[in-house]
């Protein structure tokens, strides 16, 4: 199974791949245009707006930079 790197995906892949929303999607990529990349599932399951409950089950499929 690959992973998706979190910190290249575009708001729609994001939805599509892990299960979120659109609107989900779009969260992650304006936080991560805001703060900078994600280092951590940690840091990705704070993101306001995101169920963190959607994320963990995804949890093997994602992926960050360098992974």
């Amino acid at each position: 199974l690959s992973r998706l790197n979190v910190n290249k995906a575009q708001a729609a892949e994001l939805a599509d791949v892990l299960g979120l929303t659109a609107k989900e999607g779009e969260a992650i990529v304006a936080h991560r245009a805001k703060a900078g990349e994600f280092k951590s599932f940690d840091e990705l399951s704070k993101v306001p707006g995101v169920d963190a409950k959607k994320l963990a089950v995804q949890r093997d499929r994602i992926g960050f930079s360098g992974q």
